[in-house]
């Protein structure tokens, strides 16, 4: 049943609006509790049946601008600890952690923020020796390849 409707029946009162949203909707009608929420709601001149907004933190820190502040400081330093980068940018332990670990693949190796594969620097790396190659075809020219059968 509709927020609409339950403000319509707000005169006959809680048990006949539970008992026609019961019958309008089944089992997939409002809990008892929120039943009550709106009817109250409703009772004391509440007039919008839209969620009112709400103000709360946002739901993720792992913006582009975080991420690249960590990345700038293990760059910097690869002996920096998790807890000294979650001070330096204001975010929790865990949040640095789950960055370094999901978002930019690292893991620690005798206290070293190590790559789990290949990390942002070396495919960088390799990416530009690749261009690099391709456009000078020169480099392999000299190269012969010898097979025995």
């Amino acid at each position: 049943m509709s927020r609409a409707s339950q403000k319509r029946k707000l005169t006959n009162g809680i048990r006949h609006l539970k008992r026609a949203e019961k019958k309008a909707c089944g089992e997939s009608c409002l809990s008892k509790t929120q039943t009550y929420e709106w009817y109250k709601a409703f009772k004391e001149g509440r007039e919008e049946i839209q969620d009112l907004p709400r103000f709360s933190r946002p739901s993720t820190v792992s913006t582009g601008e975080n991420i690249e502040k960590i990345k700038k400081m293990v760059i910097e330093n690869r002996r920096v600890s998790v807890r000294e980068v979650a001070h330096e940018v204001e975010m929790s332990h865990m949040s640095v952690r789950n960055i370094l670990t999901e978002v930019l693949g690292m893991r620690r190796v005798a206290a070293r923020l190590v790559p789990k594969e290949l990390n942002f620097l070396q495919k960088e790396h390799r990416k530009v020796i690749a261009e690099d190659y391709a456009s000078d075809g020169a480099y392999f020219e000299g190269d012969k390849i010898n097979l025995d059968e």
